[in-house]
């Protein structure tokens, strides 16, 4: 999704909208820059990868004639799961389309995580919402679903959200586990009194508004004590874009989990050939100058196992051909867990390389949509769609935003000064904008008396090298000069336009912690940036 396009709103809800090419952006991977920009190139690694979401219409035929899973079961467990969640009439009105054989599903999905964790995972949902918009309007049936990772166990991750406070800072706020929940999947994690505790720091901390009491109700009621955390994830998202259609999909429903069963069986079946697969997939990209996203061990196996403690646990491959439970003295046969994935396929969550063919088997799925590093990733796992001898599908990279309020927008503009600009930081920017803002010939005066000043300072400092030789004497007169040429730089700061040296503009100074803040947010990927007028709300309907 990297070409740009206008906004469908009147055009006074925004004051302008920036597109960026990501190449532009600090700490992104050559992977993903090339995929963006050269994907000929990459071929080999994505080989059904469409160069254009524009291109996707034409892959249904093969899309749908490869799908083979129960479409009955399959919405029955929708419903359900949806259900649960209060969901919207649209969404029982897209299980009912994707009962269709003629429809297809766009894919996207993220770990579950606090307040809906990351504000890519509304970016991820809003995308897949739009391309399945813009497929129904060409033709295709389609509609978009979230798939929430509740399996996933990294507490660390989904314990914490930020947010940028009333004093534009970087704000954290977190809940705790017990220790008895480590290992144990995250969606089942019972929320406590530190959830209501959260809601209320970060409100405490917030920038006041109109929304404020409401959208505070709406979290207290969600995030409450008793309530688990895949359940308060999955009604907030189900609640902000509902009204879209856009289905939650919990791997944890056992119709799911009876679904995917045929891939964990052949996964197991197949353990060596996806090992080896994987560690040669890794060798290539290292030889062509990328990286491999997953570290893959000779003995991987993509898929973990869940004992009766609720622990989720890696499997690996030994030198005799069992399969061991990591950190246990338990250990399979491959016939005894194929076996077991068959009667018992609860027992089992797909790894990262596993997951996509999960999906995919279980939706008949046209697109997944993704962030940077799932682009990266799905490099590796076009090798486990090939061994399986499943078709590989494409991603498209998940829309990148970043909104620009409108007094940090009004200062910017005022100091003629771009988004992309300020990503490289406030202390090599304003000495650039004051040199432009300055009088000319004010700035040669100043320039003119620093060169004075220290070439009577070396006079004076080699008079007093003839009586005095010595080195701190020196590092004195040095930090003088440091002093001096500060003091001089302040006082050509005082004098710029407006004062932008001494922060006269506290949009400005604040503008830059902003954008250092959600380069942090957004993983540094703000492909296009809204100038925001608060008092025009409106919900972005962007093009592809």
């Amino acid at each position: 999704m990297h070409e740009s396009g206008q906004s469908r709103l009147p055009a006074r809800h925004f004051a302008g909208i920036d597109s960026l090419p990501f190449s532009k952006l600090p700490g992104q991977s050559g992977l993903f820059i090339d995929y963006q920009d050269d994907l000929k190139s990459l071929r080999h690694y994505y080989p059904n990868a469409p160069g254009s979401y524009r291109n996707l219409t034409s892959s249904k035929g093969e899309v749908l004639s490869g799908y083979s899973s129960d479409r009955g079961l399959l919405c029955d467990s929708l419903l359900e799961i949806n259900r649960s969640y209060e969901a919207a009439e649209s969404v029982t009105a897209a299980i009912g389309k994707l009962r269709k054989p003629d429809t297809v599903a766009v894919l996207t999905g993220q770990q579950a995580g606090l307040f809906t964790g990351p504000i890519y995972s509304i970016y991820k949902a809003v995308t897949a919402i739009r391309l399945a918009e813009y497929l129904n309007e060409n033709g295709v049936a389609a509609v978009p679903v979230f798939w929430a990772a509740t399996e996933d166990h990294d507490h660390e991750e989904v314990s914490n959200t930020f947010f940028i406070d009333a004093s534009d800072q970087l704000f954290e706020c977190k809940v705790t586990f017990p220790p008895e929940a480590k290992g144990n999947s995250v969606g089942h994690f019972l929320l406590d009194q530190t959830t209501l505790a959260a809601v209320t720091a970060m409100f405490e901390r917030l920038r006041p508004s109109e929304f404020s009491g409401e959208l505070k109700e709406f979290l207290s009621s969600i995030w409450r004590p008793g309530s688990t955390l895949g359940d308060a994830f999955c009604r907030t998202m189900a609640a902000l874009l509902g009204r879209y259609g856009l289905i939650m999909a919990d791997p944890h429903h056992t119709g799911l989990k009876k679904l995917a069963a045929p891939v964990y069986a052949k996964a197991i079946e197949l353990r060596q050939e996806v090992s080896r697969a994987l560690t040669a997939r890794g060798k290539e990209l290292n030889g062509d100058g990328y990286h491999a996203q997953v570290e893959v061990t000779p003995d991987h196996i993509p898929l973990f196992w869940h004992d009766d403690e609720g622990r989720r646990l890696a499997l690996r491959q030994s030198d005799n051909g069992s399969v061991r439970v990591k950190g246990t003295g338990s250990s399979f046969t491959a016939a005894e867990l194929v076996r077991s994935a068959s009667d018992e396929p609860d027992r089992f969550s797909p790894a990262v390389m596993l997951r996509p063919v999960v999906q995919d088997h279980i939706f008949p799925t046209i697109c997944y949509v993704g962030g940077a590093a799932e682009v990266a990733y799905f490099a590796q796992n076009s090798e486990v769609y090939r061994v399986l001898g499943k078709r590989a599908t494409p991603i498209v990279h998940r829309q990148s935003l970043t909104f620009v309020e409108s007094r940090h927008r009004r200062a910017m503009e005022r100091y003629d000064l771009r988004f992309d600009q300020m990503l490289a930081g406030r202390e090599k920017v304003i000495p650039q904008k004051i040199d432009e803002l300055i009088d000319p010939e004010l700035a040669q005066a100043f320039d003119n008396a620093e060169a004075t000043i220290f070439r009577e300072l070396d006079r004076l400092e080699q008079a007093l090298t003839r009586f005095r030789c010595d080195a701190r004497r020196r590092t004195q007169d040095q930090t003088a000069k440091d002093r001096l040429s500060s003091g001089l730089y302040a006082k050509k700061l005082s004098q710029s336009a407006d004062g932008i040296g001494r922060d006269r503009c506290p949009p400005f100074k604040s503008g830059f912690r902003i954008v250092a803040a959600r380069r942090r947010l957004a993983g540094a990927e703000p492909e296009r940036v809204l100038f925001l007028e608060p008092d025009r709300p409106g919900f972005y309907r962007f093009d592809l």
